[in-house]
């Protein structure tokens, strides 16, 4: 019993996870189709002493500094194996697919 909820749990991490990834690759494809009006507005915000266009901008070329907070597992690796798949290089159409072909995915 408590090893079927660790694959419920862990099936549903890895499915949070993946349906991210979609999300963020499909964000990605349409602001770089959009790009320059949304710089452009983004830096004339900054050039207007809008702090918030300002720390956006450093947030996101120079990068925040990293945190490290565990509040599930201790420590210890959640365990989500992944085989022969490199979501990394897939489109947000490519990641649809992957999670369509997933057994009992909830959308």
């Amino acid at each position: 019993m408590e090893q079927d909820l660790e694959q419920v749990v862990k099936k549903e991490v890895f499915l949070n996870l993946l349906k991210m990834l979609i999300f963020k690759q499909y964000m990605l494809e349409r602001i770089l189709e959009e790009k320059k009006p949304i710089i452009d507005a983004l830096l004339k915000a900054a050039k207007n002493n809008n702090i918030p266009a300002i720390r956006e901008i450093l947030d996101r070329t120079l990068g925040r500094p990293e945190q490290m907070i565990d509040l599930t597992t201790g420590g210890k690796k959640i365990g989500v194996e992944i085989k022969n798949i490199d979501l990394s290089k897939m489109d947000y159409k490519e990641l649809l697919n992957v999670l369509n072909k997933l057994p009992d995915n909830k959308k």
